[in-house]
């Protein structure tokens, strides 16, 4: 069943976007640049993409939950370059003068 091939997948998503998302607050709250996972975003977005094949109505609907999850990983990662900008034009500190955001 298509619920059941996908539910790894999301979980995954969802973790992995409240550790961004809580990596990018304490970035600006530290004023330190952050380490954002975001190759493993980009990773797990293929893998929703490669999943959201619809064949059913049901099928639908859970293709258009991943669709909306694909979105929010699209947004998070905006939300990181605009705080890797931040950190530039703030001066945030940096461990090792590395970009974290894989650029």
């Amino acid at each position: 069943m298509m619920k059941e091939k996908i539910k790894e997948p999301c979980e995954n998503v969802g973790s992995l976007l409240g550790l961004v998302m809580r990596e990018l607050g304490e970035s600006i709250m530290k004023k330190k640049n952050s380490q954002v996972m975001m190759p493993e975003l980009k990773s797990l977005k293929l893998q929703l993409m490669l999943l959201s094949t619809s064949k059913t109505i049901e099928d639908l609907a859970i293709a258009n939950f991943m669709f909306l999850l694909m979105e929010i990983i699209d947004k998070v990662e905006v939300l990181a370059i605009e705080v890797e900008t931040l950190g530039e034009v703030a001066s945030f500190e940096s461990p090792k003068g590395l970009n974290r955001l894989g650029n």
